[in-house]
């Protein structure tokens, strides 16, 4: 049985992950690398809250349950179990007690 989300769950995570490895990165440069007050570290520091802004949009859209399509907002990177229908959202099966 295919799962109604299956492919945006995937998606999502996998997108999330780059924009939040694009997030620590730009933020990283604009705090080390860049004179304070400067043009460029302005850009920079808007530039890591448009990324920010994105990857939770994303989340929102995309990171839900693939089976009863509850979102799934917060640890949706490393939850391996839905917490509203006790489901492992890789395999499918029904778990007994919700895991973390």
């Amino acid at each position: 049985m295919k799962a109604k989300f299956d492919s945006d769950f995937n998606y999502g995570t996998k997108i999330s992950k780059y924009l939040l490895i694009a997030t620590i990165i730009s933020a990283l440069v604009s705090v080390l690398f860049t004179p304070a007050g400067s043009v460029a570290q302005v850009v920079l520091v808007t530039f890591t809250t448009i990324l920010i802004i994105i990857n939770f949009r994303i989340i929102y859209k995309y990171c839900r349950c693939p089976f009863c399509g509850k979102h799934i907002m917060m640890g949706a990177l490393r939850v391996k179990v839905c917490p509203a229908c006790n489901r492992n959202l890789q395999t499918g099966k029904k778990t007994k007690k919700y895991e973390r």
